[in-house]
């Protein structure tokens, strides 16, 4: 079994630069944290967007939905900050 898991940045890729919240989005964590928890499923994870939640539009959004379409694989997580997954989930 293969999970393909799609970063689209939010808070678990959040790299924080001071006390006053300013941040960046790094690379996905979800590798580091699959590989630390000794994981024996095989998993690729593509980092698609690198945005805070409350920054994706409507064109973004479509970028996700085409990821899930056109992907192959029929397992995927979608990595997604909590400010809009509802927002993002209906579309």
């Amino acid at each position: 079994m293969k999970i393909k898991i799609l970063a689209t940045g939010g808070t678990f890729d959040k790299i924080y630069h001071d006390a006053k919240s300013d941040f960046h989005i790094g690379e996905p964590m979800a590798t580091t944290i699959l590989e630390e928890a000794n994981v024996t499923f095989e998993f690729e994870v593509e980092s698609i967007l690198k945005k805070d939640s409350l920054e994706l539009n409507d064109e973004d959004r479509e970028i996700i939905h085409q990821k899930v379409k056109n992907d192959s694989c029929d397992r995927i997580v979608i990595i997604h900050g909590t400010d809009t997954m509802i927002t993002t989930a209906m579309c």
